[in-house]
Parts: C-alpha cells; structure tokens; sequence
C-alpha cells in the first residue's frame, strides 16, 4: 500500500485517508463532542474512543486530549 500526503478539494490536509486537525481547540472540541454523541463510542471507554477516533483524524497530544 504507498503512503502519500495530500491536500483535498476542500483544503483537508490528508495522509490517505487520515485528516489531520490544526491545533485549533475550537474544531478539536467539536470532534470530540461529535464522537461522544454518535451511538458508536457510547459508554466505551475513552482507549476505544481513542482508538475509532484514529482511523479519521489525528493532531498532536490526541490521545490524552481524548482521555
């Protein structure tokens, strides 16, 4: 599988499928609002919340901003 960066019609800087989030705490806390309200990261624990969440997006000091 080739890895590649990449920029999107929408300006979304992507490396394959994975949107990488500017460290802006305004857009963190509305993902992270989002995935607490979807039906899939009910009562799971923030390690699988993490764990979902990383498979979309990813910015710095994710994981213990997720926790």
């Amino acid at each position: 599988m080739e890895k590649f960066f990449c920029i999107d019609g929408a300006r979304i800087l992507r490396f394959n499928n994975i949107i990488f989030v500017s460290n802006n705490a305004n857009i963190k806390k509305m993902i992270l609002e989002e995935v607490k309200k979807s039906k899939l990261s009910i009562h799971l624990g923030t390690t699988k919340m993490y764990q979902d969440l990383k498979k979309m997006f990813l910015w710095s000091k994710m994981k213990k901003e997720v926790a």
